[in-house]
Formats: structure tokens, sequence, C-alpha cells
């Protein structure tokens, strides 16, 4: 029989034609045809064993497996993603994504991790591998598959450095972190010293009311290198830095206090403390027994209150606020001294201080000053020259039992109008006891002031004009002749009578030899002091000033011979107060 006979008689096995193998015998048959979509695969093998429609090592022809960049599986002979889909496109470098569902195509350069496409050259999270992330100690990017930092290089941890995460592109990216500081949201800090990341990246000092600085990993404040504690709980960083009750007025309770120094101070004990923590201060209130005065004057010229703003103490000083002619009332001010209200004086500013009226006492004939107002010394025109009280007030007056006689002081002269004044020649007997002048049925003392400022026994006139009192009381112009008002630049005012002969120029009563006369010639028909002259320094013979004595080398027991006008009646006084004017014969 031939291999035809025998061959052509077999089935199955999905051939569909057989050939005889001449090499192995006549009765060795050979698939010369497979049924379609199978193949012969195994070289020599009697039937057609591979499916090439799914066969995923024989995918299409024997020994074709599928493509994985085109496919998972065999699918009527073609690589496919899935059950039911076509192939990725090989040319457009992508892939099948390995999960059950296998219905998307993954990038050339993806890998399939937990369903997810990912590039294990790059990915932070799958650094070379699904699941592995970049270590932190060696980089900070994954590059090629490998934990790097940004410029390439790589962190020792065994060296203690970490790579510095890229922060914001900052100065500190690339960085590996070594030296003893550590990483903290992209920068190398020392965890030990940084005030901004003190023994943890995000624990900041300033984030501690008493410290000010880090040290040893912790927040400290102060020389002492500890946090501060509750009696002292706010660490002031300087000038003075150390612990405090308070740094500013906000840190004392409810507003009540002020922060003076660094302690919350009360407000009537802290009147111009500083705000500065750590100056000195000693809280004290404002005394109304001493120099200064009992209120807190703020800079609106106001005193102070409890419901102001404590801010408002700082700028503050001790003192009172008066108009410098009143007296302080409230002895909560200005403490009362003796009988007398103390007197609030305003030198410059708005703050005063407080003064005690009638200091200085009274001093000869030198009143008492600052009595019932500030800067008034008493004088026989105010009353008198004691000061005493009136309800509290001073007030200027006299003492008719005066060791020193009735007069106490009243005839002293006082200074108006560029000459002096008697203003008055007696001290009352009767309450008030005020100085007065005479037939003026208690007036009270003429007006320095005014139209008639002499005093004499006859009442008030001008010394300067009347003619019965013509630059002395009691010097009368003789025959009718007018008392006439002489000025010079340079002194004070002159009086003089008319006269026909030089009788005329002197008192009824008195002689060259004693006088109590402002002239005692007469020249031009002027009377005149024939030893005094103008001030002017023209030379001209002239009677004394108003109020002056005419005196003419009369002998006095102390001082010799007075020659000129004299501010005394010639020989009653050892005083030489006797006026000398360039030009006159006295020089």
């Amino acid at each position: 029989m031939s291999c035809s006979d025998v061959c052509g008689a077999l089935s199955g096995g999905n051939v569909d034609t057989w050939r005889c193998d001449p090499d192995a015998g006549v009765s060795t048959c050979r698939p010369a045809a497979c049924s379609p979509g199978y193949g012969n695969c195994d070289d020599g093998g009697t039937t057609c064993e591979a499916d090439l429609t799914n066969d995923p090592d024989n995918c299409g022809a024997c020994d074709q497996p599928v493509d994985p960049l085109r496919g998972t599986r065999c699918v009527g002979g073609l690589p496919a993603c899935g059950v039911g889909t076509a192939g990725c496109d090989a040319d457009g470098g992508f892939s099948c994504l390995f999960d059950d569902a296998g219905t998307l195509c993954c990038p050339a350069d993806n890998t399939n991790c937990a369903g997810t496409c990912i590039n294990l050259s790059t990915d932070p999270g799958n650094c070379g591998a699904c699941g592995e992330a970049i270590d932190t100690l060696r980089g900070n990017h994954c590059v090629a598959g490998a934990s790097t930092c940004s410029d390439g290089g790589t962190c020792d941890p065994d060296g203690g450095s970490t790579c510095v995460a890229e922060y914001d592109g900052g100065p500190h990216a690339s960085q590996c972190c070594g030296g003893g500081t550590v990483n903290c949201a992209g920068e190398c800090v020392n965890l030990l010293t940084d005030s901004n990341h003190c023994g943890s990246c995000v624990n900041l000092v300033s984030g501690h009311v008493g410290a000010d600085r880090c040290e040893n990993g912790a927040p400290v404040c102060g020389p002492g290198g500890s946090l501060c504690q509750a009696e002292q709980p706010l660490c002031s960083p300087g000038p003075n830095i150390g612990c405090y009750e308070c740094l500013t007025d906000l840190d004392c309770a409810a507003g009540d206090g002020v922060c003076c120094g660094g302690t919350c101070t009360p407000k009537d004990q802290a009147c111009g403390c500083p705000a500065t923590p750590g100056a000195l201060f000693t809280p004290s209130a404002c005394s109304a027994s001493g120099v200064t005065g009992g209120a807190c004057i703020g800079t609106s010229g106001a005193p102070l209150l409890s419901t102001d703003a404590a801010e408002d103490f700082h700028a503050g000083a001790c003192g009172c606020v008066a108009n410098g002619q009143l007296p302080v009332t409230d002895h909560a001010i200005c403490e009362a001294e003796g009988l007398f209200h103390d007197l609030c004086a305003v030198a410059s500013g708005v703050v005063g201080a407080c003064i005690a009226q009638g200091v200085p006492a009274r001093d000869g004939t030198v009143g008492a000053q600052n009595c019932g107002v500030v800067g008034r010394t008493c004088d026989p025109s105010l009353g008198g020259l004691n000061c005493s009280a009136d309800a509290g007030v001073g007030v200027c007056s006299c003492n008719s039992d005066s060791p020193i006689g009735a007069q106490d002081g009243c005839k002293t002269p006082v200074f108006a109008n560029g000459r002096t004044h008697v203003v008055a020649d007696y001290c009352r007997a009767n309450d008030p006891k005020l100085c007065d002048c005479e037939n003026q049925a208690n007036i009270g003392p003429c007006s320095a002031i005014g139209a008639t400022p002499d005093c004499c026994p006859t009442g008030c006139v001008d010394l300067a004009t009347n003619v019965a009192n013509c630059g002395l009381c009691g010097s009368a112009c003789a025959g009718g002749q007018q008392c006439t008002s002489l000025a010079y630049d340079g002194g004070p005012p002159i009086a003089a009578c008319g006269c026909t002969a030089p009788g005329e120029c002197r008192a009824a009563a008195g002689t060259v030899a004693n006088s109590r006369w402002p002239t005692n010639d007469c020249i031009a028909e002027t009377c005149v002091c024939s030893l005094f002259r103008t001030p002017d320094g023209s030379g001209t013979l002239s009677a004394c000033p108003v109020g002056k004595y005419c005196c003419d080398g009369v002998a006095r027991p102390t001082t010799g011979t007075d020659t000129g006008c004299c501010d005394m009646a010639c020989g009653t006084s050892d005083d030489n107060r006797c006026l000398r004017y360039p030009g006159g014969p006295r020089q």
C-alpha cells in the first residue's frame, strides 16, 4: 500500500491534508495543511495542536507570542487588551494596562501599579518599583528609578545629611542638610538654636510669651536661660531683656492699671511712669503736701481721672492746674498750709506747682509774698505788709499794735508811674486792719496809679501838681504861685513852685540848715535846690524830684555832710541816701 493510500485515509487532529514523511517510513504521515486557525507548531508533530486564534505563544502564527506593547492576550489570532478588545497601537507607544478589566492602554514607559499607569523612573511614590517611595534620607526626586537630590546627587544618610525638599524654588533646593541641621519645609535649620524652629520644625519662639530666644531646643528668656514663670510671664526682648508682669498697658487687667517699667501699677500711683519694661520707677501718688501737687496733669492740661486711658498717665506729670491768680481750694491737689490754701503757680506749659501763701514772709519793709495770688507782694497800697488769712485766702493787712508803731510800715513807699508814693500814713485800729490815709474817712490807702497817689496829712493828693503840697507834703507854693511838674529822661518827675525870692522856696518853719523842703533857692522865678541839677545832663539847677528833700551841707552823726536831694528830711537820719546826677556839684 502506498503512503498516499495510508495517509489519505487519516482524519482529525485539525489536519486538512496529510503528507508522507519519506524519511520516517511509508507509514509515517505528517500534516500537509492544518485546518484554518490551527498550526503544527511543535516541529515534527503529527497533529495541528496550536490554536492560533487564542494561543498567546502562537498568536496568528506559530512561535508568534502576543506583543506586550500591543496586548495582554490573543483574540482571533491578534494581540488584544482584555476581553473582546483590540490591541494597542504599538507604533503609538502604548501598552495594555494589566488588570482584570484590561480596557486601557498605557504609555510604553509606564507600568501597571495596582491598576494605575506609573512611570517607575520618575514617580516619587513608585520609584523603581510599584509602591517604593523615594528615600528622603537620600534624595527628594526620583531619577531613573532611584532616589536622588534634584541636582542629581545623593545624600549620605550615614553622614547625618538629608536632602532639602524643593520648596517654592527656594535657594536651598537640591541641597543636603548636614552639620546638625534638618529639613524644615525646604530649609536647613538647627533645631537647637533656631527661633522659628525651636526643638521642632513647627515650634516658634514667638509663640511663647515667656521667651525671646531658642536655647538647646527650648524657648527661654533673658540671661537666666529659662522660660518666664506665672508671676512674671512675659518676656521683653529689649532693651532690658527679662521677664515682666506686663509689656504694654493692655497686659494689665481690665485697663485698671498702667504698665510702669514692666509692672502693672494703679493709676493713682502711675503718674509719669515709663512705658519701657525694666525702666526704673517707684510707684507713688502725687502729693498734695509736696511741691509738685496732688493731681496727675495730662498733656491736655486737665487732671487725669481713673476713667482716663492708661496710656495718658505715661505722659502725665504731678502738679496742679490754675491760672496763677486764684488759690486752689481743692486740698487734694494743693494741701492747706496753716490757715491758707496753697496756690498753684504755673511757670510754663500747663502743669503748675503748689506754693504756700505768704512765703517768703514779711521782712521789715519788704512785704510778704504770694499773698492770695501767685506773685503778689504785699505793700501799703494792698492793705499792708503782712499776709493774713481771710476764709483761707491770704489778704494783705497791717497791725496797729505793732511794736514798730501804729503805722506798722504803712508809710513804706510804693513805686508806680515812674516814681515812689507814700499812699498811707497809719494802720486802722479796727478790723479790717488795713493801711489808710488820714483824713480819708477810712476809705483805704491812696491809689498809687490814680489821680491823687500821695498821702499827706490833708488826704490824698498829687505831689507833682498840688500847690499846697508841691513835691512834698506841706510844701506849699507862696503867693498864689503854681506847682509845675517837669519830667526829664533818666530820672523821676520834678515838681517846683514859681517864686520871686528865695524865701518863697523854703518851708515856713524850715531853714537851709534844717530843710524839710524840696527847694532852697529861687532861680529864674522857679524854686530850685541850689545843689541839684536836672538829670538830663544840661547842668540846669532844678527842684528835687517829687518826694525828695533838698539838703544843703547838713552834718549827720555818722556820714559827714549831705549835699543834694535826699530820701529823708535833712539831718533826721544817718542813711546817706542822696541823689547824684552827672553835671551836679556832688560829683
